[in-house]
């Protein structure tokens, strides 16, 4: 387990949250949350699944037991509750916690900023599909949607015209066209889970539909009798970086969003992540 891990210096035990990032891998930005987080009373784990020494190199067939050990580790100390263990997931992240928390019932509290549910094909060098799952478990790869080669041709030349939409477009063509007919497991079973969710996306993402699939994930809950458990935050034009508040957000309009949206979006998400996991 790459993590780490901030905690107050008292004994007395207290909710605790993983913190996970997206694609774009390493610790740093998943250990800015954990760092603010840790600031409002929790102990935070920053956990890194790849791009490090000691993880994988690429976002492909990642052992979810990386988050098992999380678990068991955090169990441990002294001054965690573990009976009020949450987990934190942008983008990518957002994906990977959705899938633990049909995995490990440990987890009470999810956070998935920005998620798909629906698992998606790893990739490799930082732009190109592996062919294989993004995660796995206990030695098997998780059902996940394959990209046909006319799908990865379209993205291709919406990237060259400069289409803001093209990832947008890719991921929403994979997941609702012809391809995931084939794929029918490859959706997230989040109506497994007893865990109470936080679901936040922006109409606007310019990475992937996350307001779409956030409503599709409400809907199922809500079918299962399980829409007690979520609340969901879908903002106007914010874009896809709805992280921290009041810090530079670089891409906020290269992947979708109009700057004064995602400003006042990161603010709103952010308070209502900190009230959400305060309720552990």
């Amino acid at each position: 387990m790459l993590a780490r891990y901030f905690t107050r210096s008292n004994s007395n035990k207290c909710p605790t949250v993983i913190v996970v990032s997206g694609s774009d891998g390493r610790i740093e930005k998943a250990q800015a949350i954990a760092q603010c987080l840790a600031m409002k009373g929790f102990s935070t784990l920053a956990l890194c699944y790849f791009g490090m020494e000691h993880v994988p190199e690429d976002l492909d067939r990642i052992p979810m037991e990386y988050l098992k050990n999380a678990i068991g580790w955090l169990s441990k100390q002294p001054e965690v509750d573990a009976d009020k263990i949450g987990i934190y997931g942008r983008s990518k992240g957002g994906e990977m916690v959705l899938l633990a928390a049909t995995l490990f019932p440990q987890l009470k509290y999810v956070v998935a900023n920005t998620p798909s549910n629906y698992v998606n094909e790893g990739i490799i060098g930082g732009s190109r599909t592996s062919g294989h799952s993004s995660w796995c478990f206990q030695d098997n790869e998780i059902q996940f949607i394959k990209a046909p080669k006319r799908s990865l041709l379209k993205l291709v030349i919406g990237l060259i015209i400069k289409n803001p939409m093209a990832f947008r477009n890719f991921y929403k063509s994979l997941t609702w066209n012809h391809t995931n007919a084939k794929h029918p497991d490859a959706r997230i079973m989040i109506e497994k889970s007893n865990a109470s969710f936080l679901f936040i996306a922006s109409d606007t993402d310019g990475i992937w539909p996350s307001d779409n699939y956030i409503k599709e994930a409400y809907q199922i809950m809500k079918a299962n009798e399980k829409e007690k458990n979520c609340k969901q935050l879908c903002y106007a034009n914010a874009g896809h970086m709805l992280t921290l508040p009041y810090q530079p957000i670089p891409n906020c309009e290269e992947y979708g969003g109009i700057m004064e949206s995602g400003i006042q979006a990161t603010i709103d998400s952010w308070r209502e992540t900190v009230q959400f996991l305060k309720q552990m």
